[in-house]
């Protein structure tokens, strides 16, 4: 059960209405070469809502039971040596007259 919404006394720090939605006015073409104002709105991330979820750009920090936390993305790839170059590089090292 999503928490109680702010009413007169208390206030959410996201300014959610009671309803539990944020609501904001945000310019967008017209299609006419100029501009109108569109109302806009978000479920409260703070729960209020009845429902809410992480917006797309953000769905792989949440952490779920049982999923993984990302999915492995380049960073991932380069990090991950080739078979056999660990040892190399080691090897090398160590004929350079490095012995630590």
């Amino acid at each position: 059960m999503p928490p109680d919404p702010p009413d007169d006394e208390r206030t959410c720090p996201h300014h959610c209405e009671p309803d539990g939605m944020i609501r904001w006015q945000q310019p967008r073409p017209d299609g006419q070469g100029g501009t109108e104002l569109a109302v806009m709105e978000l479920p409260c991330p703070a729960g209020h809502a009845e429902s809410w979820r992480y917006p797309a750009a953000e769905r792989d920090r949440v952490v779920n039971a049982g999923e993984s936390i990302r999915l492995p993305g380049v960073t991932d790839a380069v990090n991950q040596l080739p078979a056999g170059l660990a040892e190399l590089i080691t090897d090398i090292y160590r004929r350079a007259g490095n012995n630590d």
